[in-house]
């Protein structure tokens, strides 16, 4: 995992949040708090998508926050949205948060997690 993105996750933990990643070496997390569940990604920047059940209209989340140079924690944050702004109605309607971080993992058992 590349560095920039571990010291993001201990940031992260400082305030709080859990954080997850694959077991092999990806470039992304799922974090979690208050039941809430949000993914990053770091290809060079950062990039923050909400999280939601798969859905055949909005897909699995919405991109909130792209070609980011520094994270904060509000970046983070901002993704346990039920969609940004520009979502239509009809988005926000397909849309069902996952309960809970296990539930999330439960239903992705393809890929296996570690807690960081």
């Amino acid at each position: 995992m590349n560095e920039q993105l571990i010291k993001y996750v201990e940031t992260l933990k400082q305030v709080g949040f859990t954080v997850f990643t694959s077991t092999k070496d990806y470039n992304y997390i799922i974090f979690s708090k208050n039941k809430h569940v949000g993914y990053c990604q770091f290809d060079g920047y950062f990039s923050f998508s909400s999280r939601h059940k798969p859905n055949r209209r909005t897909g699995t989340g919405f991109s909130v926050h792209r070609d980011v140079d520094t994270p904060t924690v509000q970046h983070a944050a901002d993704t346990f949205v039920r969609g940004p702004h520009w979502a239509s109605s009809a988005d926000l309607q397909s849309v069902v948060k996952w309960k809970d971080i296990n539930e999330y993992i439960a239903k992705h058992t393809p890929l296996t997690y570690r807690q960081m």
